[in-house]
């Protein structure tokens, strides 16, 4: 079952996973981290991209069903 969500929820998720995205792509470039930790912190960074780029489609669905009356 999906769940419908608002646009304006959307972009409000979209704007928090982005910040931590952004976050802990700094912190990659920025700290030396240990092994485990660096892998943490790249399944962390490609699990947070997936977010930004299923929540940018969901965003983007919305919008081109209303312009096509769905």
């Amino acid at each position: 079952m999906t769940r419908k969500y608002k646009k304006e929820d959307l972009q409000e998720a979209l704007k928090s996973v982005s910040s931590l995205l952004s976050k802990c792509r700094k912190a990659q470039t920025s700290v030396r981290v240990k092994s485990s930790q660096e892998t943490l912190l790249v399944n962390r960074i490609n699990g947070l991209q997936i977010a930004v780029e299923l929540i940018e489609n969901e965003i983007n669905h919305e919008d081109l069903s209303k312009n096509v009356g769905c």
